[in-house]
């Protein structure tokens, strides 16, 4: 693997993906003259840096990409990383259906516990409370993963050997213009 890393690339599911950049290598650039290459004219700022450097990068990207929802919601402790899964879907909800952050704090968790309350008792309802549901943790739940989303698609894209994009203007009810934006790509689904 440090073979590999001093040249800035780590291998993403089989496949070299540049610590850098995000780019991904195709089959017949992963000698090690091609990876020196890109290294040395699309970054020649980092290239002849030791091997330290790139572990550090490798750090740096691996945290922040970190390898979505899941790890982010992994802690040691079983129930916690329930309730944890819990406030994200609960956030992916209000997301989906474009409903105030608020809404969590004010309409789902009272009706949550109360309901837990009448059927599990006082310690489960007691427990149930503990999800964390403020209105900025929604918004930052709904925000992690909506870039997860989004490094999802650019592994997507860059992965794909052809991929084509299509804009288009739209008005909403309100008057105001929307950009769409339609991209295909070829993912990893047989057909």
């Amino acid at each position: 693997m440090s073979a590999f890393l001093k040249y800035g690339f780590q291998m993403v599911e089989d496949k070299p993906q540049y610590i850098l950049c995000s780019a991904y290598v195709t089959a017949t650039s992963r000698t090690p003259s091609k990876l020196r290459r890109h290294l040395e004219t699309a970054h020649p700022q980092d290239s002849g840096k030791p091997i330290h450097f790139c572990e550090g990068k490798l750090d740096e990207f691996c945290t922040e990409h970190n390898e979505g929802m899941q790890n982010a919601m992994d802690t040691p402790d079983f129930f916690n990383s329930k309730l944890l899964r819990a406030s994200y879907y609960a956030s992916l909800l209000i997301a989906r259906n474009s409903k105030p952050h608020t809404l969590m704090e004010t309409t789902v968790m009272p009706i949550i516990i109360n309901a837990v309350r009448e059927v599990l008792g006082e310690d489960a309802a007691l427990n149930i409370a503990t999800i964390p549901h403020s209105n900025n943790t929604t918004k930052r739940r709904i925000e992690k993963m909506s870039s997860d989303i989004q490094f999802q698609l650019k592994v997507a894209l860059n992965s794909s050997p052809y991929f084509s994009l299509q804009f288009d203007g739209s008005v909403d009810v309100s008057g105001t213009a929307q950009l769409l934006c339609y991209v295909k790509y070829i993912g990893e689904v047989e057909v």
